[in-house]
């Protein structure tokens, strides 16, 4: 992901996200999984790319507005839907005008409805969100998310002036979230208690590019921190050390050291990063928690990082300082304003405004 902070918060943490280079294990065979709208306007799919033989992963097609889906063109009507990789795959998904509410909203049978049923505790209980597309009109990007009937990301894509330039997929099992980025690296994030507890690339095995990160959270379920280090060398650490209050994850530090070279010509660079977060009156009433996944450092996984933020962030403001051999060489400041829009009580919008740029995310149930 590389929207808001582009240069700032998602190298941050960098969750497996310096493994671009890693070797493939080019053991297995390879097949390639092609999908389709039978109506680019009806609806759009996620799960396409190119996969080792045996891979499982989970392919799923979503509706617009006015429109609902009735099945893939093998007969199929299971949605989402798993798979097992095994050769060459093309599908279509069929989509139909007008909406279908024994569908649940176009999301398929299998799934259940989509319409929310009163809340327990009084809340207002969210309706399920299918996706999210986040738009940049001035550098013509355009980021899509979808999400399964569980609130789960299943996948994203990004697009730069109509062309595909990254496509990732999600799969989910009871005790591991694995992300396959451009089907071609592979992340897995363990999972305890309903919780992230660890992540580790895989790959393939080579014992390469190896930064395991591990997680740990408060005493009453807010994360805490996250530490990741480097398999091979010791001149390599990354750490965040996050603040909540009131129910809100108000701020977090982050520091990461890197060194080369040997001897005297040996040199290490020390990244620094100070972030707040202005909470207002706003709740946070969706089942994906849109709080910390517009802020973009902890996206995909925000249901995974224990407890949500209570409310919606007014704006946030991010000091990066950058140290080279002890000299400082860059410090930058930048600040974010959120502004939301609904429909009766769901939010359907979030602006976010950057230093002199805007994002959009548009919110689909």
């Amino acid at each position: 992901m590389k929207n808001i902070l582009k240069y700032g918060l998602m190298s941050c943490l960098a969750i497996a996200f310096v493994f671009s280079g890693c070797k493939e294990d080019d053991s297995n065979a390879k097949y390639s999984v092609t999908l389709s709208a039978n109506n680019a306007e009806w609806g759009a799919v996620a799960g396409a790319g190119e996969y080792d033989e045996g891979t499982e992963i989970t392919i799923m097609a979503t509706a617009n507005s006015g429109y609902h889906f009735q099945n893939w063109s093998d007969g199929d009507a299971t949605n989402p839907r798993t798979l097992t990789v095994s050769k060459n795959l093309a599908l279509i998904a069929v989509f139909a005008e007008g909406a279908d509410s024994s569908q649940g909203g176009g999301q398929g049978t299998q799934q259940g409805g989509n319409t929310p049923q009163p809340a327990a505790n009084g809340d207002i209980l969210p309706k399920k969100v299918t996706k999210i597309v986040m738009t940049h009109s001035a550098e013509e990007i355009v980021e899509t998310y979808l999400f399964d009937t569980q609130g789960r990301i299943i996948s994203d894509s990004e697009t730069y002036k109509g062309k595909v330039e990254e496509e990732n997929t999600f799969i989910y099992t009871d005790n591991t979230i694995a992300w396959s980025e451009d089907g071609k690296q592979k992340y897995v994030f363990n999972i305890e208690n309903g919780r992230i507890v660890s992540d580790v690339l895989d790959d393939g095995g080579t014992g390469k590019y190896i930064y395991p990160a591990t997680y740990t959270y408060t005493s009453d379920g807010y994360l805490a921190s996250i530490l990741q280090t480097s398999k091979q060398s010791e001149d390599f650490f990354t750490e965040s050390m996050f603040s909540v209050t009131d129910g809100n994850l108000t701020g977090y530090e982050y520091h990461h050291v890197e060194s080369w070279g040997s001897g005297d010509d040996k040199h290490t660079n020390d990244r620094k990063y100070n972030c707040t977060i202005v909470f207002g009156d706003k709740p946070n009433n969706l089942n994906v928690d849109v709080t910390l996944f517009i802020l973009d450092y902890l996206d995909p996984f925000s249901d995974y990082y224990g407890k949500r933020n209570k409310n919606l962030p007014t704006s946030m403001s991010v000091i990066r300082t950058y140290t080279t051999d002890g000299e400082e060489t860059d410090k930058k400041t930048s600040v974010e304003q959120y502004t939301y829009t609904y429909d009766g009580d769901y939010l359907t919008k979030v602006t976010v405004a950057y230093s002199s740029k805007e994002y959009t995310y548009e919110i689909f149930y």
